[in-house]
């Protein structure tokens, strides 16, 4: 189960990009976790993962090219596209319409 301690250490990420520090790896197998949890993470939770991963796909996605790394980019980026279908159809299901 996610919990806040294991988001708080995501949210470390960042500053492992920027220390070109070799914890990220770490992070981003727990990133992989998290999504195969994610029908089961609070939503509070969820919006901080997913501000990380905002993050991580405007300031780092280009940063490096080793495999675990591209994967991690698809991964929360699929995670995004989810997101935004989620929201359209949430939105539509509100107002009576289908997106």
């Amino acid at each position: 189960m996610v919990d806040e301690l294991d988001v708080q250490h995501y949210e470390d990420i960042i500053d492992y990009f920027e220390w070109d520090d070799d914890t990220d790896i770490q992070e981003i197998y727990s990133r992989q976790r998290f999504e195969e949890e994610w029908e089961t993470i609070p939503e509070e939770l969820k919006q901080r993962i997913l501000a990380v991963d905002n993050l991580v796909l405007e300031r780092y996605q280009d940063w490096f090219d080793y495999n675990v790394f591209i994967d991690y980019i698809k991964m929360i980026k699929n995670r995004q596209r989810i997101e935004a279908e989620r929201e359209k159809v949430d939105c539509a299901d509100r107002y009576g319409r289908l997106p």
